[in-house]
């Protein structure tokens, strides 16, 4: 990883680790805990969790960091990432 990325990897990481969030040893762009799980991609986060949980991790966040976000419907959710179209099913 470029050394800029993973500055801000680790700023990012280490709100959400503060938030209460694991952050995976093997993966470090994974977090989970609270009901939540998160993927760090680039400055993208996408996660799933419980509706409650989400909006309780948004607040916090946006303390420090500028936030677009947008809570999906868990079944069948179209969403775009990083110029590609995605569907959340239930099976992942």
């Amino acid at each position: 990883m470029r050394d800029g990325l993973m500055l801000w990897l680790d700023h990012f990481g280490g709100r959400l680790v503060h938030y209460g969030l694991l952050r995976c040893p093997t993966s470090p762009n994974y977090f989970v805990g609270k009901g939540i799980l998160m993927e760090v991609h680039m400055d993208d986060v996408h996660g799933t969790g419980e509706e409650k949980c989400l909006k309780d991790l948004v607040p916090f966040l946006e303390k420090e960091f500028d936030l677009k976000w947008q809570i999906h419907d868990a079944v069948n959710a179209d969403y775009e990432h990083c110029g590609g179209d995605a569907c959340a099913t239930p099976t992942g």
